[in-house]
């Protein structure tokens, strides 16, 4: 009997320990996964051969996160995009701070993400323009939205891509992640 009690106390605190140890590898990943914000400016993935690193440009990683990068789109859309953009951007260069950033209908910028808007508005204080002549447009899975590639430029410094989407009927943008490593931060 005693021998049972044993073995069986010495199961329970097997697990324990297992579930402890489990416990605590999810908080370390969980304290050094990036947070929200460190996400947002994403670094170039590495694409493995077997031979040779494969480092992919900035415009790539965007094109990536769209849903049919092999669908693109005529010059009509592309000028719509190109319009709504060009109205979005007048306005965040004109931001002071970026504690000031609004998304709103009238910039068309109401679904952006406040925290993006203010990463934008970080790139361009940093020296970063906007390149429209790198402005791709694509479908997407919704019929109602497009989705678009745009790159910010900036002398010196390697290109960072913007990937979004573009809502037809009511022309806003969502600015959805901005990839490479920007340059000249000051945080």
């Amino acid at each position: 009997m005693k021998k049972k009690v044993v073995i069986g106390l010495l199961v329970l605190l097997v697990g324990l320990i297992i579930l402890s140890v489990r416990s605590c590898h999810r908080n370390e990943q969980s304290r050094s996964s990036p947070s929200n914000t460190d996400m947002v400016t994403q670094q170039s993935t590495k694409k493995k051969s077997s031979t040779s690193e494969e480092v992919l440009s900035a415009q790539d990683e965007a094109t990536q996160t769209l849903e049919k990068s092999d669908e693109p789109l005529d010059d009509e859309a592309t000028q719509k995009v190109n319009a709504s953009l060009t109205v979005a951007f007048d306005y965040l260069i004109q931001v002071t701070n970026q504690s000031d950033v609004q998304v709103t209908y009238k910039d068309k910028l109401s679904v952006t993400s406040q925290a993006m808007a203010q990463t934008v508005v970080t790139m361009l204080k940093a020296g970063y323009q906007l390149d429209i002549s790198t402005l791709k447009v694509y479908a997407s899975d919704s019929e109602n939205v497009y989705q678009f590639t745009v790159d910010l430029t900036k002398d010196g410094a390697e290109n960072l891509s913007l990937a979004g989407n573009y809502v037809t009927g009511t022309q806003q943008l969502e600015i959805a992640s901005l990839h490479g490593i920007p340059t000249g931060i000051q945080y």
